[in-house]
C-alpha cells in the first residue's frame, strides 16, 4: 500500500473522497446538515466514526483517545486518534 500526503489536494480528490463518504454514511442514519469546518494542528490528528475502517487507521498506528458514545445516534460512536509523525 502506497500512502501519500499532500497538503492541497486537488478539488476533484476532494469531491471525490466527500461523495463516497457521504454515500456510505447514509445508510447508517448520518445526515449531510452540518457546516464546514477547518481545524488546523501541526501533529496529525483524525475523527472518525466506530463503522469506519477503525482498523485501517490503527494498523497505521493511530491510537484511540477519545469517545463520543451513541454519537451521533445509538450503537454508533465518535473516536478521536492520534499518531505522531516520525
Amino acid at each position: 500500500m502506497d500512502i501519500e500526503v499532500c497538503k492541497n489536494p486537488s478539488s476533484t480528490d476532494v469531491e471525490l473522497i466527500m461523495t463516497g463518504l457521504k454515500e456510505f454514511n447514509k445508510a447508517f442514519g448520518t445526515e449531510d446538515n452540518h457546516n464546514q469546518v477547518g481545524i488546523f494542528v501541526r501533529d496529525i490528528f483524525l475523527d472518525t466514526f466506530s463503522f469506519q475502517c477503525t482498523e485501517f487507521y490503527e494498523s497505521l498506528g493511530f491510537d484511540c483517545f477519545g469517545c463520543l458514545r451513541n454519537y451521533p445516534k445509538q450503537g454508533i460512536s465518535k473516536l478521536f486518534y492520534h499518531a505522531t509523525i516520525s
